[in-house]
């Protein structure tokens, strides 16, 4: 979009976001009753801002808007208002250059060249990440001996691609490609690419200058990572075991205008620790594991009874460099881990803390709930409920050891242990008994 011109010195100039980064843009210098906008740092999402001028006439205060579009991984020091030029690239001004009106070759601006001293040079630097191919439009007035260069290193002498020299004065479109996407660590490689107008002789022709217009960038390697993030359950309680993951970021290194990261510069995540506790008598409770797939989780042993907060540590390295990331969590002992369904929690009369109804007694033949309604101590291996058959004038007698209140017991029988169903009330031809125990509360 072409720059809106006024007739008259606007008063003042007003900068209002419509989408994307609001923070993406500032407003510059003003000349020529045309304002420069500012791109600030690294832009993380495609953005539009429309600019206002407001201006008096006869007293009366109007509004004049127009529009200007920022891409997504643009970088600028400052830009024209010109939605045509520079496109989709970051950029810089080096020494001598600014953006001019007085020729273009898309939209009605381009960058341009200051005449340097003899033997010096006007330098304009774009930055391009990954691979890609690089566009632009460029020209050049000048003496023979004097020319526009253009380096895929800005800092390599040697690398000089292209050049135009003379005065001639027309446009010229170029397009270099870039194979290489990320360096031996894995980083999305950034490159600096130079324009340089050197003034080599002492000769004087034309306009002393040169100028670079729509520069375009096709390259869609992703911004490199900025950060990860390590998620845990917030409250784990004894017995539980909660997965952990990390979710890295690609942006500006903070979470406003950051995207989740995919990809294959993703690192790997190497260890896993506890980091901080709130008591350090917690962490003696705490483990983190890996399983065989590299999945990661932390666990809170069944006869924790330290309550308190905990972080995990993630490490990795991120581009060849050694990195870590932090998630917090807390534990609550006074809870406990439902299991297969069950929401049900009780205090056991027998044993320390509070226990699931599920989880398997020290015994390995019963759980807790069980080792509960049977009066049995869950910590106790040798536990047990325990039958005894006696026999009075020919009758067999059943009792049974815990006998509790509160309790109701079905004694069963069958005639062969072969019998499919134990039944209940026995009878005389009944040889094997067994007592079920139901708790009453």
């Amino acid at each position: 979009m072409s720059p809106t011109t006024w007739s008259v010195e606007p008063d003042e100039w007003e900068l209002q976001c419509v989408s994307g980064d609001p923070n993406a843009l500032s407003l510059g210098d003003v000349y020529d009753n045309k304002c420069q906008v500012a791109v600030s740092g690294m832009v993380t999402n495609d953005s539009v801002f429309k600019v206002i001028a407001c201006y008096s006439i006869g007293g009366v205060t109007y509004a004049g808007t127009n529009s200007v579009s920022v891409a997504r991984r643009t970088t600028v020091a400052a830009a024209i208002f010109d939605s045509g030029t520079y496109d989709n690239c970051a950029y810089s001004w080096g020494n001598g250059w600014r953006g001019s009106f007085d020729t273009s070759n898309v939209g009605e601006s381009s960058a341009k060249s200051s005449t340097p001293a003899v033997g010096e040079a006007a330098d304009f630097y774009v930055i391009i990440i990954g691979k890609g191919t690089l566009e632009f439009d460029w020209k050049v007035s000048c003496a023979s001996g004097d020319a526009l260069n253009f380096y895929r290193d800005a800092y390599g002498e040697g690398s000089v691609t292209t050049h135009i020299a003379g005065t001639g004065g027309t446009w010229q479109h170029v397009a270099i490609t870039f194979n290489d996407e990320f360096n031996e660590n894995g980083r999305p490689i950034s490159r600096t690419c130079r324009w340089s107008f050197a003034k080599n002789t002492s000769a004087s022709a034309g306009s002393n200058c040169g100028w670079v217009d729509n520069i375009t960038w096709s390259g869609t390697t992703p911004l490199p990572i900025s950060r990860a993030q390590v998620s845990v359950k917030e409250t784990l309680a004894p017995g539980e075991t909660a997965a952990v993951t990390v979710n890295f970021y690609r942006g500006s290194g903070q979470q406003q205008g950051e995207t989740p990261a995919t990809g294959g510069d993703i690192p790997a995540i190497e260890s896993m620790e506890v980091g901080y506790v709130s008591d350090e008598d917690l962490r003696a409770f705490l483990s983190v594991d890996k399983d065989s797939s590299g999945n990661f989780s932390v666990s809170v042993s069944q006869d924790c009874n330290v309550s308190g907060s905990f972080s995990i540590c993630a490490n990795y390295k991120l581009y060849g460099q050694n990195d870590q990331a932090w998630g917090d969590a807390n534990v609550d002992a006074t809870a406990s881990v439902p299991k297969q369904g069950e929401a049900s929690l009780f205090s056991v009369p027998r044993g320390v803390g509070t226990r699931s109804l599920t989880a398997m007694a020290a015994n390995g033949v019963n759980t807790v709930g069980e080792c509960y309604t049977a009066g049995l101590d869950p910590d106790d291996p040798d536990a047990k409920l325990t039958t005894y058959v006696t026999i009075s004038n020919g009758v067999p007698y059943i009792t049974w050891s815990p006998n509790l209140p509160d309790r109701t017991y079905v004694i069963q029988g069958k005639a062969s242990l072969s019998d499919p169903q134990w039944t209940t009330p026995t009878n005389s031809t009944h040889r094997f008994f067994r007592v079920e125990v139901k708790s009453d509360k």
